[in-house]
């Protein structure tokens, strides 16, 4: 298989949607690495659950968000044959989805039911279209009037917070916006954990780790890496790495050489982590 087009959302959407993706592909028995963005799956194949590299299990819904994790996982049942359409939230869609409580969602699989009660006809509207960009359009007009005005209530100063997350990629430049919040430091990590989920130093963590891993199959040199994405020697990153992946460089890298090993990783060359 190919790797999947990222579709872009309608133009109103695009604050709270990053795109549209259609995957299908049969998955192993691999490890999915840690990550900061929220999804939506809307499964058409196997309903999956995840088992996390902590030993956590989290059970599978036919339609179901997936939070922010500090873990990686593997799916359940293996192999795993996956079709589904899939939703890239950003943070404040994600906040608006726990309406207000992301906690209940960070490092969790959740029944989408439960935040969107008309999903399961979302997903059906979605599915007899033509073809994707048809399916795009009838999500748009789903989403458009969920999100409708749906940000008006979220207070300034978590708003300030959100917007950082929504518009910057760099792990950098994310610390920059937050220091430039006139926030006390506590005040800041209380207000990021009730619209994450996560404290800022974790969510910063992944967020480097994202990033690194977006680059890493094409430049694995480690000491390049290390000093470029700001770890304190080799076996800080590797530690990290193999925190927020599971695996340690060399095994992920020989992952990466099959196609069914870049299909669990699609998402680092789709430029999930790129506004551009």
């Amino acid at each position: 298989m190919g790797y999947m087009q990222l579709h872009m959302p309608a133009r109103e959407l695009q604050r709270f949607i990053k795109g549209y993706l259609f995957s299908r592909t049969t998955i192993h028995d691999r490890l999915f690495p840690a990550w900061t963005q929220g999804f939506l799956f809307l499964h058409l194949g196997d309903v999956y659950s995840a088992v996390m590299a902590n030993g956590d299990v989290q059970p599978g819904f036919p339609e179901m968000v997936v939070g922010p994790r500090s873990y990686p996982s593997r799916l359940r049942p293996v192999p795993c044959h996956n079709r589904s359409i899939v939703v890239d939230f950003r943070p404040t869609a994600l906040f608006l989805l726990a309406d207000g409580t992301p906690a209940a969602i960070s490092n969790s699989i959740v029944n989408a039911q439960d935040y969107l009660p008309r999903i399961s006809e979302v997903k059906k509207e979605a599915t007899i279209r033509k073809n994707e960009v048809a399916a795009c359009e009838s999500l748009n007009r789903d989403f458009s009037g969920y999100f409708r005005n749906a940000d008006t209530t979220i207070p300034e100063s978590k708003r300030r917070i959100l917007q950082t997350l929504d518009t910057i990629s760099d792990f950098r430049e994310i610390q920059k916006g937050l220091d430039a919040l006139p926030l006390s430091v506590r005040h800041l990590r209380q207000l990021f954990s009730e619209v994450t989920g996560l404290s800022p130093y974790l969510y910063l963590r992944i967020r480097r780790m994202e990033q690194m891993l977006a680059e890493f199959h094409q430049n694995p040199d480690i000491k390049y890496l290390t000093r470029i994405y700001d770890f304190y020697d080799q076996s800080h990153f590797i530690r990290e790495f193999k925190r927020f992946t599971g695996l340690r460089p060399l095994e992920f890298l020989e992952d990466m050489k099959s196609e069914e090993g870049r299909a669990v990783h699609y998402n680092l060359s789709l430029h999930f982590f790129d506004d551009a």
